[in-house]
């Protein structure tokens, strides 16, 4: 974890500098730095603790995602469990089943970090938030019939998702209207509001991003679970 937190010190200082200096590291496998790193890094994604570490390591991740750096794309991880790797007509003892190994897809290192994220949204939304706790006026709340028909997304296309995000921006903007400008950066956000700032870039910056090629590598769970965190 300390290892992690230097990398992302650096990446957040400067990102190009970093991959480069990652990659120029050689070892006897013919392997660089950056391919030993990556893939421990984002290994290391869910057992990171602390709440500035966690927004820390996500801008790190981020701006690694925003260089769309062929480098990084090329790296292979392991993404989701491939189901049924078993014979429903065998049976299995649970002693087989310790020693049978599971396959996990290979996925590239940026779906990797959209699924993480995404996973990560899905844990923020389980968090209780202090608002819930307010009670709020009357009336306060009538604006809101508007979204009904929207409660149930499902997965989105993406010209779908990003017409949601155009929409939401346009809420946000309304909200914010006259509200003073305090300049906050990314680490002053809450971390599901920089996921969200997150998607919402990369779907604005898509060509230069390739985000629409991750985004169809995305399971229809984890696309439902991005339309609703924009919208709601």
């Amino acid at each position: 974890e300390n290892m992690v937190m230097v990398f992302c010190h650096l990446v957040l200082l400067s990102p190009m500098d970093t991959i480069n200096f990652l990659d120029s590291i050689k070892f006897e496998d013919n392997k660089s730095g950056l391919e030993k790193v990556i893939p421990i890094w984002l290994d290391t994604f869910t057992s990171i603790r602390g709440y500035e570490k966690i927004k820390k390591n996500i801008l790190a991740l981020g701006k690694l995602f925003m260089l769309s750096d062929v480098r990084i794309a090329n790296i292979s991880v392991e993404g989701d469990l491939i189901p049924n790797q078993i014979d429903p007509n065998v049976i299995i003892t649970r002693s087989m089943s310790k020693k049978m190994p599971q396959i996990y897809e290979k996925i590239s290192c940026y779906v990797k970090i959209l699924k993480l994220f995404i996973s990560e949204l899905s844990f923020q939304n389980q968090q209780p938030n202090p608002n819930d706790y307010v009670i709020s006026k009357v009336g306060e709340n009538d604006n809101e019939e508007g979204w009904e028909d929207l409660e149930d997304l499902g997965a989105p296309t993406f010209e779908k998702l990003t017409s949601y995000m155009d929409a939401a921006d346009d809420v946000d903007d309304d909200e914010d209207e006259g509200d003073e400008d305090e300049g906050s950066s990314g680490i002053n956000q809450d971390t599901k509001q920089i996921l969200i700032e997150f998607f919402k870039e990369c779907a604005q910056k898509s060509e230069a991003t390739n985000f629409r090629k991750y985004y169809e590598c995305l399971s229809q769970e984890e696309k439902k679970i991005l339309a609703d965190n924009i919208l709601f």
